[in-house]
């Protein structure tokens, strides 16, 4: 998390929001396969690690895109965000009563 900024400014916050995410889904799958205790804990500090420069990185790029467009709108990406996120508890519940048949 110390290096989040370093790295931004070094790559930028389209290109970080990139390696961020891809490094999250990874982690993701690490969590997922992971067959230790060891093993999970390194997953989930992995995960959390790059959750972590996504949000810095996301909001880095939300701050850009308002400069360019001259008016407020985080707010709306903020909204936006929420509203995406909303589908997935329902939808995660109904793939684990599938699953669990």
């Amino acid at each position: 998390m110390l290096v989040t900024p370093w790295l931004l400014a070094r790559l930028g916050s389209r290109r970080m929001v990139q390696v961020s995410l891809a490094g999250y889904c990874a982690a993701g799958l690490g969590v997922g396969l992971a067959s230790s205790q060891w093993q999970l804990f390194a997953g989930l500090a992995g995960w959390g690690l790059f959750l972590g420069a996504l949000d810095v990185s996301m909001n880095t790029q939300g701050i850009t895109v308002q400069a360019a467009a001259g008016r407020p709108i985080m707010s709306g990406l903020m909204g936006r965000g929420a509203w995406a996120r909303s589908p997935a508890p329902p939808l995660g519940r109904l793939g684990w009563r599938s699953a669990s048949r």
